[in-house]
């Protein structure tokens, strides 16, 4: 019987420092290699997957029709103008009076109030459009001018008091008869007529429609001049709409003849030719159009 064993039975492989010798590495050392085989193994792998892609064919990037758009583009600016009769006014009227008593004065305003709003109504004008405001009333003073004693208190000598109304979207042709009937009730102010048009919106969007039209015949014109063609709208930017256009004042001439009727003359008012200039509404476009060889 063999007592001491074979190599490689059980036996020898528990024996100590003989058995790590048989097999030529301490065991630790032994591990480390494995660990180092591992991770060497990893890295060839990710090394052979990086080697496949660099080999495998790049696919060609194709653009859309609308990224690889190359025309040169023309940008134009176009105005228009529509003319429009005005057909509604905004009449601005004020009483005026004085007097040497505050509380005397401001019912006598109050009283050419109620008769101004009456005589309006009668005149056709709706008690919806009819604004009183800016009622006021100011003592006037006397500051004793040359007298020798400067030091003197000023003494209130009076009242002065206002009252404003207004009318609004008075038609056109009834704007001399209103200014006639609020003056025959005691309003001796005409403080200004403006005139407008309740379909401003929809000639402001003809104005509009009318600049890109110009727009478009523009950028032929340069594009034909060029030896090219239009191409399709790239960009478009509407203009700034100037509010100013959307009113017209009365001109002085009228404003002097409504003064001297309100000053007595209530006829003269009724002779007032109100006929307002026609509005200028104006719109204006920018437009970006494509260009390419005809």
């Amino acid at each position: 019987m063999n007592t001491h064993g074979e190599i490689g039975s059980p036996a020898h492989a528990g024996c100590g420092e003989d058995g790590r010798r048989v097999r030529g590495l301490p065991t630790a050392a032994a591990g480390a290699v494995d660990r180092r085989s591992f991770a060497l193994s990893a890295c060839a792998g990710v090394v052979g997957a990086l080697a496949l892609v660099a080999a495998a064919p790049v696919a060609p990037v194709v653009a859309r029709a609308d990224e690889a758009d190359d025309e040169t583009t023309l940008a134009v600016t176009a105005n228009a103008t529509v003319r429009v009769e005005p057909d509604v006014a905004e009449v601005s009227l004020s009483v005026e009076r004085t007097g040497d008593d505050a509380a005397k004065l401001s019912d006598e305003l109050a009283a050419v109030v109620d008769d101004a709003t009456r005589a309006l109504r009668e005149a056709g004008v709706p008690e919806a459009s009819i604004e009183v405001s800016s009622l006021s009333i100011t003592p006037t003073y006397d500051y004793h001018d040359g007298l020798l004693d400067t030091n003197a208190a000023p003494e209130i000598t009076g009242y002065t008091g206002s009252v404003h109304v207004t009318l609004a979207d008075v038609a056109v042709d009834q704007v001399g008869a209103a200014i006639a009937a609020a003056n025959d009730a005691g309003v001796n102010g005409v403080d200004g007529v403006t005139y407008t048009c309740s379909t401003y919106d929809d000639a402001y969007d003809d104005a509009l429609s009318q600049a890109c039209a110009r727009a478009a015949q523009k950028a032929d014109a340069i594009a034909r001049a060029l030896g090219c063609a239009r191409g399709r709208v790239r960009s478009v930017e509407e203009g700034y709409e100037d509010q100013s256009y959307k009113s017209v004042s009365a001109s002085s001439d009228a404003y002097a003849m409504a003064e001297t009727a309100a000053s007595g003359d209530a006829s003269a008012t009724r002779a007032v030719p109100f006929s307002p200039a026609q509005l200028e509404i104006r719109a204006s476009v920018s437009v970006t159009y494509g260009m390419t060889q005809a």
